[in-house]
């Protein structure tokens, strides 16, 4: 009764099976977009990470609620309100990356639980018998042709020699007729369970089973298969019942089946990231201001009438022990009235700066971390959107300071480092998936950073030869509207066989 990721889909570029990690990692309390990033199974940089965290809270994988069971009227107030998945976040999170089996081979499955279970009640020596295997699920569902999992709940009950028995006896009489079954890493409380596990899955329980409890089974109150029972024999013809037999109807605690999300939809009206998404979904040093609310009236008047959206503006209040020693207020603009070429530029002013500004380092670091990643979620969520809305404009993206900015010490340095992060290299991943890797160049202070991928305009016969991030005909289609005269040197270029820059700098 699982949810299923389709292997072929991506999102923002990458397999799904990244964006299940990070909400798994997200929902046990991994909030940080660099130790997030470093997880095996993601090896993304922190920017990256904050584009598909950003547009997983955009397409609503994340909700503002209450704490369950807290008073709807009492949480009206933000400060007992908490970000968790949503149903559609939960669905992601929960869902299977394994490809669908046939009802065959799970038949085969469950034939083999049910022959060890055998097996086990006949033997003399045994802590447990199973006493019935129920299966529910897709398995049991006509409509279905094949399976994500094997949902099967197995009752049990203690032999009669050990009923009453304490946990000691049990785990020495495991040591004694079992040896070497329950590795001595086990935890002692949990030698009994393992051991079950053992006797039922073998040594490695099959992918395909999803074990649940005789609780949930009652409570969800759906069509189910009594497969095994040794009050028959053990071993005989199954029997279907519209329900557990004791189920009374669907419990309360049980919500409604998980539907995986359309993400393969581009969103048609692109926005810059919210910076909000730092203080709603992820957790840095610095914080960004997205709102009047809250501040104190020296910030406020810092401020002033500035937006305080977290999307068109926002500030950063850089503070050493508790006392503000620089204000920091950043704005965004995005021109994508041009066919051919989008225009991003992030601008930091700054509107305060104590006479005692001699920040530490780290300080710097954490500040132009947020930024930085900001600046760099938003050039991998531009270029995801030219992607999937089938187009090639070039993406210029630029960073102006203001001179005020420009004279603190080592902010420069700092924001200059977060910007070559685009391409990677050999201490972090890159900003983006390979196939989206052209047309992009990143400015500073209106100068040419040297970082970048070198539009396909300018590719010659050779480069269109080792490429695959751009289908050639496409683009050279699409040059034809978006840019006429752009295509037509494109075409001389190319018939006289001119040589090109490198794909990347």
């Amino acid at each position: 009764m699982t949810t299923n990721i389709d292997r072929k889909e991506t999102f923002l570029g990458h397999s799904l099976t990244k964006l299940k990690t990070l909400l798994l990692a997200w929902e046990k309390g991994n909030r940080h977009p660099g130790s997030l990033g470093r997880l095996s199974n993601v090896s993304l940089s922190s920017g990256a990470v904050t584009a598909v965290i950003s547009d997983a809270y955009d397409r609503g994988l994340f909700e503002t609620s209450p704490p369950f069971g807290f008073p709807q009227d009492v949480a009206s107030g933000h400060r007992f309100l908490e970000t968790k998945l949503s149903d559609a976040g939960l669905a992601v999170a929960s869902a299977s990356a394994r490809k669908r089996s046939s009802k065959d081979a799970a038949g085969r499955v469950l034939n083999d639980l049910i022959e060890r279970a055998d097996a086990l009640n006949r033997d003399p020596k045994g802590v447990q018998r199973v006493e019935k295997i129920w299966v529910f699920g897709s398995f049991i569902d006509p409509a279905k042709s094949d399976v994500g999992d094997l949902d099967i709940v197995v009752e049990t009950s203690m032999r009669a020699k050990l009923f009453g028995a304490g946990i000691d006896r049990i785990n020495h009489h495991i040591e004694k007729h079992y040896p070497g079954v329950v590795p001595e890493s086990i935890d002692w409380f949990r030698k009994e369970r393992h051991w079950l596990g053992k006797m039922l899955y073998g040594p490695r329980r099959h992918a395909l089973i999803a074990e649940s409890s005789l609780h949930i089974l009652k409570d969800l109150n759906c069509p189910c298969r009594l497969a095994f029972d040794a009050s028959r024999g053990g071993i005989v013809p199954p029997i279907d019942y519209p329900h557990h037999p004791q189920s009374t109807g669907r419990g309360d605690n049980i919500r409604d089946r998980l539907v995986m999300p359309q993400l393969g939809e581009p969103v048609t009206d692109f926005r810059v990231t919210d910076a909000s998404v730092f203080h709603e979904v992820l957790r840095t040093s610095f914080r960004p201001i997205t709102s009047k609310d809250g501040l104190s009236l020296a910030v406020s008047r810092l401020t002033g009438d500035r937006v305080l959206d977290g999307r068109n503006g926002f500030a950063v209040d850089i503070q050493v022990e508790g006392d503000t020693k620089a204000v920091l207020y950043v704005s965004r603009s995005l021109e994508m009235t041009s066919e051919d070429q989008w225009n991003y530029r992030l601008n930091v002013e700054s509107i305060y700066q104590s006479r005692d500004c001699h920040l530490h380092d780290r300080d710097f670091a954490r500040a132009c971390g947020m930024i930085g990643d900001l600046f760099n979620a938003d050039v991998a969520r531009l270029a995801n959107h030219r992607e999937r809305t089938g187009v090639y404009p070039e993406i210029f993206a630029d960073i102006e300071l203001c001179q005020r900015t420009g004279r603190m010490a080592g902010f420069v340095e700092e924001m200059r480092d977060h910007f070559v992060s685009l391409c990677g290299d050999a201490y972090r991943p890159a900003l983006l998936p390979e196939k989206q890797r052209y047309g992009i160049e990143y400015g500073f202070q209106q100068f040419e950073l040297g970082y970048g991928y070198t539009a396909p305009h300018v590719f010659d016969n050779e480069d269109w030869g080792e490429v695959d991030t751009v289908d050639k005909d496409d683009y050279l289609k699409w040059l034809s509207t978006a840019s006429p005269t752009q295509y037509r040197e494109t075409i001389v270029e190319l018939a006289a066989g001119s040589s090109s820059t490198a794909l990347a700098s």
